[in-house]
């Protein structure tokens, strides 16, 4: 946690899917987690039980489209130029020939529209949570 400025369950619901007694070894970690007030966002469609438990910022995209909200982030991050460079540099390859011009997706990044896909102003509020856009 201490190069953790906040914490993004994805798809996760640990509370009560991980673990051998029900998740209860990890029920301390999270309580942790909401006594540090930590930024936390879950990332999933339906309120799960760590959602509801921790608080927080919940993102609900319509259920299987989760892949094209992940796009839309990545996008957002590199047309901004608000990813860590440095990281990419060192530690990826293949991302010179990622064209941030196609359109993903179908989204149209100019004016929001999603689709119907999940709303743009999460993943605004998600990037500039995490300090990647003014």
């Amino acid at each position: 946690m201490q190069n953790a400025d906040m914490i993004v369950f994805w798809a996760a619901d640990p509370e009560s899917t991980s673990g051998i007694y029900g998740a209860a070894e990890g029920t301390v970690r999270r309580e942790w987690i909401k006594k540090l007030n930590m930024p936390v966002v879950h990332i999933d469609p339906y309120l799960n039980s760590t959602a509801a438990f921790m608080g927080g910022r919940w993102i609900a995209p319509r259920p299987g489209t989760d892949t094209a909200m992940a796009l839309a982030i990545a996008y957002t991050w590199m047309k901004e130029g608000t990813y860590d460079k440095e990281y990419v540099a060192t530690r990826t390859k293949g991302f010179a020939v990622w064209d941030i011009q196609k359109p993903y997706a179908g989204i149209n990044y100019k004016n929001g529209n999603t689709g119907g896909f999940f709303r743009i102003d999460g993943i605004m509020v998600l990037s500039k949570s995490l300090g990647l856009l003014p």
